[in-house]
């Protein structure tokens, strides 16, 4: 983050603990999405394509989770941030999220809705 914002000396601790509060956290549903993603692709190459696409909702519905606690996340950067910081922030959080998006919606296209 210091480097994709400039924090200042006295934002660089408050930064850390939140950020390594969010990720204590969320390491269990983190580990969770991993580990489903891993058995839809399995499942998927095994040619099992009804518990793959099972396995990529099960993932959408964690991803939600996931969401909801980064929405808090960034709520509580907001209070940490200046205005431009947060600016270029959530700037770089929307093109993450842009591609990450269109990463997943292509891998499903490509296996589900082949045309």
């Amino acid at each position: 983050m210091a480097v994709l914002v400039a924090l200042t000396d006295s934002q660089r601790p408050r930064y850390a603990a939140l950020y390594a509060g969010f990720m204590d956290s969320t390491r269990a549903l983190r580990d969770t999405l991993r580990i489903t993603a891993e058995r839809a692709r399995d499942a998927f190459v095994s040619g099992d394509r009804e518990a793959a696409k099972a396995g990529v909702e099960a993932q959408d519905e964690r991803r939600r989770g996931l969401e909801k606690r980064l929405k808090t996340f960034d709520e509580t950067l907001k209070t940490l941030l200046d205005q431009q910081q947060f600016k270029q922030y959530a700037h770089w959080r929307s093109e993450r999220r842009k591609a990450g998006d269109e990463r997943r919606e292509r891998w499903r296209r490509e296996r589900f809705d082949p045309s």
